[in-house]
């Protein structure tokens, strides 16, 4: 192509050359005298000249017109760039990488994320103590402050083991008024309620049950779950002031670290996955793994430690909590000593998690006879609201029940009016 622009130029050039020597010939060229004509060689070599101007004239204008560039691309085989030879194809590459070298990595990267989170976790937990059989409670100890103790967290049915360890300590009385609701009077004076531990006093407090005749009503009402909720915010708050107050446990905040961890490879793990900083998902294994594993770092008790006397207590009570739960030789021999075990154990397995109906029959298969009803429960509704008829032993469903619609009203309640569920919200 650049030829060609190259030949159009020179026959431009050359077509005013041309008209240049033709306008010298017409008209000669200037001497000293004037305009000379010429004549002779003169005029041959100008002829000369012209056909040499016409040709490269003709050349230069034809050319273009004649001739048609052709392009030419000719392909050159480039080899590949260089791939590890793996399993699987391309297609698996965002997920799986390119190289198998990256699987190993990830491979090593997820054992060792197993290993650290294990041994990262292992040391957030006590060692166990051991639990040699107990047939008492410690002394002076609530059903909630034994389970705080054993398990370092509130009892989920802190509210109804509390109640019913105060009515069989007889310091209020429990009575069904219809098949929903519950009445709790109190009927001790001042100086009784002071024998007790600091943690029932205070939950109560809430229902105002602390003097002899007053009265409180679980009726499913607003109000009811209000006051009801309140105390057992009361259990919480009161327990743990009781276990860090007597240097029973103490806080470890160190251990809080493996939180954070846990939320950071919950973070790596999602953009790993997510393509975001590394090449494949598979990175994101690790760390997916990490966070599983050390998940169990925002359970209970994490971030405290018992003390030694809490250790010494912690004994105790996981003795006693395995009488509560196991079927064995010595506790039916206990249970055929003393009969009143069964109801004044009551509250404790409430607070243990162990359902009435294992309790009873516990009791059933150690004294061959039904389990008898307490004197301080008094329901009037027979059947299934009052009795569980495979053991003949009293049902403690009815008043979970009663408690539990009482403190879920006023939670809906809480809720609708843009207040919280945990008090102060509703009227």
């Amino acid at each position: 192509m650049g030829v060609v622009i190259l030949l159009a130029l020179a026959g431009g050039l050359a077509i005013i050359a041309g008209l240049t020597l033709n306008s010298a010939k017409r008209d000669g060229y200037l001497g000293p005298a004037g305009p000379v004509p010429m004549r002779g060689h003169r005029r041959k070599v100008v002829w000369l000249t012209d056909l040499i101007i016409l040709a490269f004239t003709a050349f230069g204008v034809l050319w273009p017109l004649v001739v048609t560039p052709v392009t030419v691309r000719a392909g050159v085989e480039v080899l590949p760039p260089p791939r590890d030879l793996v399993p699987w194809s391309y297609k698996w590459d965002p997920i799986l990488g390119s190289s198998t070298s990256g699987g190993l990595w990830t491979l090593g990267l997820t054992v060792a994320a197993v290993v650290i989170g294990t041994l990262w976790w292992r040391a957030t937990v006590e060692s166990s103590p051991g639990f040699p059989l107990q047939y008492t409670p410690p002394e002076g100890l609530g059903p909630v402050q034994m389970e705080y103790i054993r398990i370092e967290s509130v009892p989920a049915k802190s509210l109804t083991a509390t109640l019913l360890y105060l009515a069989e300590r007889r310091v209020i009385s429990l009575t069904q008024t219809d098949r929903a609701g519950w009445s709790i009077r109190g009927i001790a004076d001042e100086a009784q309620w002071d024998l007790l531990d600091p943690v029932s006093r205070r939950g109560v407090a809430a229902l105002r049950v602390n003097t002899p005749g007053s009265e409180f009503r679980a009726d499913g009402t607003v109000m009811a779950g209000k006051q009801l909720n309140r105390a057992t915010i009361n259990i919480a708050e009161a327990v743990q002031d009781w276990a860090f107050d007597n240097d029973l446990m103490v806080k470890k905040r160190s251990e809080w670290w493996i939180r954070g961890a846990n939320l950071v490879a919950l973070v790596l793990a999602l953009e790993g996955f997510a393509l975001w900083l590394f090449p494949a998902t598979m990175w994101g294994i690790p760390f997916a793994v990490f966070f599983g594993v050390t998940a169990r770092g925002w359970l209970s008790g994490v971030g405290a430690r018992r003390t030694p006397a809490g250790r010494e207590l912690w004994s105790r009570a996981g003795g006693f909590h395995r009488m509560l739960m196991t079927d064995s030789a010595e506790s039916r021999f206990d249970f055929a000593v003393r009969k009143d075990l069964y109801t004044a154990y009551i509250p404790f397995a409430a607070a243990a998690g162990v359902a009435p109906a294992w309790w009873a029959k516990k009791y059933e298969a150690a004294m061959g006879e039904p389990a008898p009803q307490p004197d301080w429960y008094d329901t009037t509704m027979l059947g299934a609201d009052g009795f569980s008829g495979g053991t003949g032993g009293p049902d403690f469903d009815s008043f979970e029940s009663a408690l539990s619609s009482s403190i879920g009203a006023y939670t809906i309640s809480a809720s609708g009016s843009g207040g919280s569920g945990f008090g102060g919200g509703g009227s």
